[in-house]
């Protein structure tokens, strides 16, 4: 089975899984299956959601997956994304001058 369209996920990736199964991920373009986008959207979100814990959890909220891709063949894989991040006026530090 190509790595790229697999739907079956490891167990201890499920409590991710549980919250974003139904997310929508049309928007999302690449070429990994829209199963492994939800994947890939529900765990950065889980890690982004304690804010409390997470160094840069701020940030993280800020981005928007724009594409998600996995090249190459088994053993001699990689990944890639591709984020927008949101800046507005209340979110940029001042450079010292």
């Amino acid at each position: 089975m190509d790595h790229r369209s697999r739907s079956t996920l490891p167990p201890n990736y499920l409590h991710f899984w549980d919250n974003n199964k139904d997310a929508d991920v049309s928007s999302i373009k690449g070429n990994i299956s829209d199963d492994l986008k939800r994947l890939g959207q529900a765990a950065w979100d889980f890690f982004v959601s304690t804010e409390d814990k997470s160094y840069g959890a701020n940030i993280g909220k800020r981005l928007k997956f724009l594409e998600m891709n996995i090249w190459g063949e088994r053993g001699l894989s990689y990944a890639e994304t591709i984020c927008l991040i949101s800046i507005d006026k209340g979110n940029v530090i001042p450079a010292h001058t």
